[in-house]
């Protein structure tokens, strides 16, 4: 059964799962028997999401939603701070958004291409 590495690859994440939501996996349970935990665990857990008030999830979701948006910026000044100290050409402002890297105009060098040429032949 654990040949396949498909199925091996299953039986890890679903112990993993097991051992970080319900408790070790001491007692050496099975893949039917760790499944069926966690199933169990799940629902129990939709239940209790259902007995919330409707103005605590709507606070956590607005936390939630700070929380990510703080850590984008974070990230995109971290990624300018970055661009600014390896590259002598900046990046355009969104382009960490656009997933692109792109020069901003002003900084573009016509001679660019003759310059890496003579860079890397040694001229």
């Amino acid at each position: 059964m654990l040949g396949n590495p498909d199925m091996l690859t299953v039986v890890v994440w679903v112990e993993d799962l097991y051992e970080r939501c319900i408790a070790p996996n001491d007692s050496h349970l099975t893949l039917f028997q760790m499944m069926t935990c966690l199933e169990q665990h799940l629902e129990q857990e939709l239940v209790t999401l259902d007995y919330l008030k409707a103005d605590e999830v709507k606070a956590a979701r607005l936390k939630v939603y700070q929380d990510e948006e703080r850590q984008m910026k974070v990230a995109q000044d971290a990624q300018r701070k970055v661009v600014n100290i390896t590259s002598p050409y900046p990046l355009q402002m969104g382009s960490f958004i656009n997933s692109k890297l792109t020069l901003s105009p002003e900084k573009w060098d016509s001679n660019i291409g003759e310059k890496f040429l003579r860079t890397w032949s040694g001229v």
